[in-house]
């Protein structure tokens, strides 16, 4: 087992970034005071290889929705707009201001789950 966060942003961590040792320090305070600030390292390993780049262009004619966080450093932006780029229409991109999670909380929450909302109201909603 390994932490997920650790205040000391050189420290082993699963999740190494201030912004999210922020944001598991707030959830487990307000919302899930029982959480365990921790996980396995095979656990890791899936993560890390986890890469659905790939099947972007093969995934058509499904539509996508992608919300990016251009300054994501979990996930970065730049990497999330190249694989967009690969996928086949119908697709929309709608960027988000922050990084990996605002889009959990405030304006980026609101942005992010109206583009939701609306995308699968055009697709689903429609067949």
């Amino acid at each position: 087992m390994i932490p997920v966060v650790t205040k000391d942003p050189a420290a082993m961590a699963a999740l190494p970034t201030a912004e999210s040792y922020a944001y598991f320090t707030i959830a487990q305070r307000d919302r899930n005071p029982a959480w365990r600030n921790e996980v396995t390292l095979r656990s890791m390993e899936h993560m890390y290889g986890y890469e659905p780049g790939p099947y972007l262009p093969k995934i058509s004619p499904t539509p996508l929705l992608m919300l990016v966080a251009p300054y994501d450093r979990l996930t970065p932006g730049e990497w999330a707009l190249a694989a967009y780029e690969t996928a086949a229409q119908p697709k929309k991109l709608v960027m988000l201001p922050g990084g990996h999670f605002s889009v959990y909380t405030g304006e980026s929450f609101k942005l992010a789950s109206a583009a939701a909302r609306d995308w699968f109201a055009e697709h689903l909603l429609a067949r």
